[in-house]
């Protein structure tokens, strides 16, 4: 990673979602960060050697991908490279998605997790 500049790589198709994150990574990282966003993951994998993201933010109904999916495909192109997940799903089977991503998080966004609950790590390997 950077030492002066975050490289996100977010993959959400949808609009308000993104635009929400960006607005909460302004507030965290001062926009010492950049962001490159995509609405497919194809689109991601085709970005990502040059993207070259720190980290990547995936949600999990994508127009060209859903669930588990969406993080096995993610890791398939990018194993050395940080996933988390953002799904606004309450109901999911988060610990296959937990077992595959291995260390990484898995953050829910829905409206009854309360906001210094929403990150759950995962066991580390």
């Amino acid at each position: 990673m950077s030492a002066e500049r975050l490289n996100i790589l977010l993959v959400e198709d949808n609009p308000g979602d993104a635009r929400l994150f960006k607005e909460a990574l302004n507030e965290a990282y001062a926009q010492n960060y950049t962001l490159l966003h995509c609405t497919s993951l194809a689109q991601a994998l085709d970005r990502l050697p040059t993207a070259q993201p720190d980290v990547i933010v995936v949600d999990l109904g994508l127009p060209d991908a859903f669930g588990i999916d969406v993080v096995q495909r993610t890791r398939m192109g990018a194993p050395a490279v940080p996933v988390v997940v953002l799904s606004n799903r309450a109901v999911f089977p988060w610990r296959s998605v937990a077992s595959t991503l291995g260390r990484e998080a898995v953050a829910s966004t829905f409206p009854s997790a309360p906001r210094n609950c929403a990150v759950n790590w995962a066991e580390s390997s």
